[in-house]
């Protein structure tokens, strides 16, 4: 008797084993050297998850602001360092399980690694906000327009740093290399 393949029967096998494989790997190795290309995908992945990334950043901050408004700037590191860390735990969740998917293997020295990266970007993070922030209300621009835009510029460098980071260095395989099926 035969039947209809549907494409799932090695992952039910895999499933049996209780080794499950990722199917769709997000990178290749360009060589035996300890790098790895991306695919075009990687970029459109990191930058979908960075698009929600900011959409809780300065969604998160907007609403910390609309309820207290400020312009201490002690207060305003508080407040971007609470929505930053909202928008970093939300990225290592996607980008984790996504972007870097094929490399990540969401152990404790891949977690610390991951912090080391946050801090490092958080620090790039609020020390741009606050530059941004003071430079910007030279412009006499209402409030909101000052802190968003201020917080616009923040995100910008430390994404960059941030990607650069996860890609060579938290999610990265050292001596590993992944074969094609």
């Amino acid at each position: 008797m035969s039947s209809a393949l549907t494409g799932n029967e090695n992952l039910e096998a895999e499933m049996e084993s209780g080794v499950r494989k990722n199917r769709w790997p997000a990178v290749w190795p360009a060589s035996t050297k300890r790098t790895f290309k991306y695919y075009p995908g990687q970029i459109v992945q990191f930058l979908v998850v960075g698009g929600l990334n900011a959409v809780i950043d300065i969604g998160m901050l907007d609403l910390i602001l609309y309820i207290w408004p400020t312009t201490n700037d002690g207060l305003l590191i508080l407040f971007n360092t609470f929505a930053y860390t909202l928008a970093i735990l939300n990225s290592y969740i996607w980008n984790s399980r996504i972007t870097f998917r094929q490399h990540a293997r969401q152990d404790i020295r891949e977690k610390a690694y991951f912090l080391i990266q946050a801090g490092i970007s958080l620090f790039l993070s609020n020390f741009t906000f606050l530059t941004a922030f003071h430079e910007l209300t030279a412009l006499d621009l209402p409030n909101w327009v000052v802190q968003n835009a201020a917080k616009a510029l923040a995100m910008a460098i430390p994404s960059t740093a941030s990607f650069l980071f996860m890609k060579y260095w938290v999610f990265r395989r050292s001596g590993r290399r992944v074969k094609k099926p």
